[in-house]
C-alpha cells in the first residue's frame, strides 16, 4: 500500500469515529429533552388527577368536607395512593417508568418534585388552586446532576 492510501485509510477512520462520537452525544442529549418533556407531562398529569380529586365529592373517592374543602388551595389528605398512584411505600412518593415524583405541601399550595437521576432532570410544580392558570412550574434544570433524594 502506498503512502496516500494510508493516509486517506487513517483520515476515513478518524472522520468515521468523529462522526460516531457525535451521534452518540445527540442521541444523549435527545434522550434527555424527552425524559424532560416526559417528566412534565408527568406533572401536569399528576396535577390534574389531584385537582379531580379536589372537586369530587367525598362519597366519590374526593378531599373530605371541611374548612379545608372550600379553600381552592387547600389539598390537605391528598397522597398518591388517594390519585391511584403506587401501592406500597410512602403515600407521598411514588416512583414511576419516567422518575421519581413527590408531594410536598406548601403554604397555600401544593407541590410536585419530579426528578430522573440518570437523565439529571427536576422540575417543581406548585398548584394553587382548581383552575388552569393556577397550576406553575416553579424551577426546572435539564441535564443537570441532580439528587434525587432531598
Amino acid at each position: 500500500m502506498g503512502q496516500q492510501q494510508l493516509i486517506l485509510l487513517v483520515l476515513t477512520l478518524v472522520i468515521v469515529g468523529l462522526a460516531i462520537i457525535m451521534g452518540i452525544r445527540a442521541f444523549r442529549e435527545n434522550s434527555t429533552r424527552a425524559n424532560a418533556d416526559v417528566l412534565v407531562q408527568d406533572v401536569f398529569e399528576i396535577a390534574k388527577d389531584a385537582i379531580a380529586w379536589k372537586l369530587s365529592p367525598a362519597q366519590f373517592g374526593g378531599q373530605k368536607d371541611g374548612s379545608c374543602k372550600a379553600s381552592p388551595s387547600c389539598f390537605q389528605g391528598l397522597n398518591f395512593r388517594k390519585l391511584g398512584y403506587g401501592e406500597k411505600g410512602n403515600p407521598f412518593r411514588y416512583e414511576g417508568p419516567d422518575g421519581t415524583f413527590r408531594l410536598v405541601e406548601r403554604k397555600d399550595a401544593l407541590g410536585v418534585k419530579a426528578c430522573n437521576t440518570r437523565n439529571g432532570n427536576k422540575f417543581i410544580v406548585e398548584f394553587r388552586g382548581v383552575d388552569p392558570d393556577s397550576i406553575i412550574l416553579v424551577a426546572s434544570a435539564i441535564g443537570t446532576d441532580y439528587d434525587c433524594t432531598g
